[in-house]
């Protein structure tokens, strides 16, 4: 399932709209929405995988966003997001994908950040795949 604008997505993901059964979620086209609130998508018990792309407005990201169900994270065109909740990221998370995201891709070259996400099999950054 995809969603995309942000009067959408937040009214979507602020009212707990999707089903507990969804699989993929794919969030695109945030361009004033610089956060996500809260644990709106902690409900999704289902949710293996999970993408952003072509978000500009977002910036972060609360620490208690993704369920722990998850497998698959994906950022693609976020050139503002600076981090991810890398404390609280689940131990489900199998595949973690960055793409177009200068700040993040910046965070996690510089090495300092990468233990945070070292327990994750495989990880692609800019196209350069670390497993």
């Amino acid at each position: 399932m995809g969603i995309g604008g942000d009067d959408i997505v937040n009214m979507l993901l602020k009212e707990l709209l999707f089903p507990v059964s969804l699989v993929t979620l794919e969030v695109t086209h945030l361009s004033q929405m610089n956060s996500l609130e809260g644990n709106i998508l902690g409900h999704l018990s289902s949710l293996e995988s999970l993408y952003f792309n072509h978000c500009p407005g977002l910036v972060s990201l609360p620490q208690t966003t993704f369920p722990s169900s998850l497998k698959s994270l994906l950022f693609c065109d976020c050139p503002r997001l600076e981090s991810l909740p890398e404390d609280n990221l689940p131990t489900s998370l199998q595949r973690l994908y960055i793409t177009d995201c200068p700040l993040l891709e910046e965070r996690y070259k510089r090495k300092e950040h990468w233990s945070k996400i070292a327990h994750i099999p495989v990880i692609e950054i800019n196209h350069q795949l670390t497993i």
